[in-house]
């Protein structure tokens, strides 16, 4: 069946760590009302109020928190995230920095991948350099 990806299940696992003063509202909800795609956070052991502040988002149904009472390091919050919801997905996709930026870059490109035909990838976007100005250089990561 060569289904477009716009038919498939997407989930975006960002982890968070420590991240209260940087989650903002404006930035996710242009995200949340994606079609098929569902955000995963993952809070990383936070000992700021991370999880009081993810929890606004937890009245969308395509918004999941999965909160982890220990610190175990950005790769491991990631790993656990892709883990806990790998079955449910076509798609998975994970952000290495919740940086207003790459969540921008990442709206775009998966308007984009709407429009392909089906595929299973999986792969991470990631900030080398970012100035005031913007973004200077990104990587991204085929897993």
């Amino acid at each position: 069946m060569n289904r477009k990806a716009r038919d498939m299940q997407t989930a975006l696992v960002i982890p968070c760590f420590n991240e209260a003063r940087r989650i903002s509202t404006e930035y996710f909800e242009e995200l949340i009302k994606l079609p098929n795609l569902t955000l995963i956070f993952v809070n990383d052991g936070s000992t700021d109020s991370t999880l009081q502040t993810l929890s606004q988002f937890v009245k969308n149904e395509n918004v999941q928190i999965l909160n982890l009472k220990k610190n175990v390091g950005k790769a491991a919050a990631i790993k656990f995230g892709v883990q806990k919801v790998s079955e449910k997905f076509h798609f998975l996709v994970f952000l290495m920095r919740m940086a207003p930026l790459l969540l921008k870059i990442f709206q775009e490109a998966y308007i984009c991948w709407t429009q392909l035909p089906q595929t299973s990838r999986a792969f991470g976007l990631a900030e080398s350099k970012c100035r005031e100005q913007g973004l200077k250089e990104t990587g991204s990561d085929i897993i």
